[in-house]
């Protein structure tokens, strides 16, 4: 996976890369650092997994009328 998929689905999702990093319990610097590389392995699965994670909480905490669908 390259980073800018990465990068493509955080933007599609709404959300930002420190929202990504908090909710892996790393700085966001940390975060930037990994996605200058393509992440492999169990760490490009814990970032999808965050993203995935978050987009469900903002989707269920987001109004029906505003959702993004």
């Amino acid at each position: 996976m390259k980073k800018e998929t990465v990068k493509s689905i955080i933007k599609e999702k709404g959300l930002t890369q420190w929202q990504i990093a908090k909710k892996l319990c790393v700085s966001e610097w940390t975060l930037c650092r990994w996605l200058r590389s393509e992440p492999e392995g169990e760490l490009r699965e814990r970032i999808l997994q965050a993203i995935e994670s978050l987009a469900a909480e903002t989707q269920e905490n987001t109004p029906h009328h505003e959702r993004r669908e």
